[in-house]
């Protein structure tokens, strides 16, 4: 954990919500990896995990951190903002997946919200916007975790999804 203060204008962050490119695009790809966990039986067990899909060679379950998935949704809601660059020529079943995924990423990201709220005072700040002239400020000082040490701890349990083992877990 460490201590963080954020200073009132960092929630203009280009590099993961400005226009899409290459850059900010691996910038996504770096903050959620690994993007896999690997669970050892005791672990899993404790867990109720048991029915998770297997990882090989048949040991361990495979998961994926919270914090990981609620990211992946972020980034697929900001890909649905930019169509033009994610997805050009998208068909129309297409279409319809993605729009029932971001339903999905939505009602994730709400129900972890409700569940670890951040509790941390923001102050407001006059805008001088038209539409929005009173806001709250990202100025604010906080714990975190140390990204970078959780992505080192993760590393070693990370597996890949040709690892994964076809007809262990539930059905579809």
């Amino acid at each position: 954990m460490r201590i963080e203060h954020v200073p009132a204008g960092a929630w203009e962050n280009q590099m993961y919500f400005g226009k899409p490119d290459y850059e900010s695009d691996w910038a996504w790809i770096n903050m959620t990896n690994p993007r896999t966990f690997r669970l050892h039986p005791d672990e899993a067990a404790r867990l109720n995990f048991t029915d998770s899909v297997m990882v090989k060679p048949g040991e361990d379950f495979s998961s994926m951190l919270g914090v990981i998935h609620n990211l992946h949704c972020l980034r697929r809601l900001r890909q649905m903002l930019y169509p033009e660059y994610y997805y050009p020529n998208e068909a129309e079943d297409m279409k319809q997946h993605n729009f029932g995924h971001a339903l999905h990423c939505l009602e994730a990201l709400r129900s972890s919200v409700m569940c670890y709220p951040d509790l941390n005072p923001h102050p407001f700040y006059w805008s001088g916007m038209k539409y929005h002239d009173i806001t709250v400020s990202a100025k604010v000082t906080r714990q975190c975790v140390d990204w970078d040490v959780m992505q080192e701890r993760l590393e070693p349990r990370n597996f890949k999804d040709t690892e994964l083992m076809r007809g262990t877990g539930p059905p579809a």
